[in-house]
């Protein structure tokens, strides 16, 4: 049902499943979900969409050879979802209670980083994989197989985009090694499996802050893969102890 005064209400039992602050009580003890709720519902998909967009011009900004025009309308866009992000978190931070609003940003690192780094943003695409009926199962083999689509895809987009962002601010600068697509994303794989050959490196600073953050996810997909094994091999021990004996 629909409350003019106080938004969408729910039951109580699709109210479990919410945060406690996207949950508000009306005066008649109905619950409803609070205006920040609905527009981050609203607009998820609208912006995963714009963040993939980014990503794709951004890779034709840079690598493409194209007319001044193009180039400049490439640019136009990759601004405007630049500005789109950062009115987004506003409004959202806006729509958070004053005290609230400091922890919600930190428990929103994407959407909080996707601000400086838009790719961030397009990686909630991965999110609306999940919805899938088999990744909504909690079983371990449900459990699993959205972890690894997780890293596969944060993975692949994540070496990808730095892998361009590197190129673009390395392939001019003197003493440069990264200076064609190839290079980078050799570099790029590399450094996200903390293997670091040393034959391609960044010299600017900006290139080095981008093998800063493949370092960090490199980690954190060797961790998950690593979890992966754990739990699948767990399983399978105890699924042969609990069998009867022949």
């Amino acid at each position: 049902t629909v409350s003019p005064q106080r938004g969408v209400t729910f039951t109580a039992t699709a109210a479990a499943r919410l945060t406690p602050a996207a949950v508000v009580v009306c005066h008649d003890g109905r619950m409803s979900i609070s205006a920040r709720d609905r527009w981050q519902s609203a607009t998820t998909v609208p912006l995963a969409l714009l963040g993939v967009a980014f990503i794709v011009f951004y890779s034709v900004w840079v690598l493409a050879d194209l007319s001044d025009e193009l180039q400049f309308i490439s640019f136009i866009v990759v601004i405007v979802v630049w500005v789109v992000f950062t009115i987004d978190l506003v409004v959202r931070l806006a729509m958070t209670p004053r005290g609230a609003r400091t922890s919600y940003a930190w428990k929103n690192p994407l959407d909080v980083l996707a601000v400086g780094l838009p790719v961030f943003r397009a990686l909630h695409v991965v999110a609306l994989v999940q919805r899938g009926p088999f990744f909504a199962e909690r079983i371990g083999n449900a459990v699993r197989a959205r972890a690894i689509t997780f890293m596969v895809l944060y993975g692949g987009v994540f070496v990808w985009f730095l892998a361009i962002a590197t190129l673009h601010a390395e392939r001019t600068a003197p003493g440069s090694t990264i200076t064609s697509l190839g290079d980078a994303i050799w570099w790029a794989a590399v450094t996200i499996f903390t293997v670091g050959y040393g034959d391609v490196v960044p010299v600017t600073v900006q290139g080095r802050v981008y093998g800063i953050l493949l370092m960090i996810g490199g980690v954190a997909i060797i961790a998950t893969a690593s979890a992966v094994v754990v739990s699948w091999i767990t399983e399978r021990v105890k699924q042969h102890s609990e069998e009867p004996p022949a």
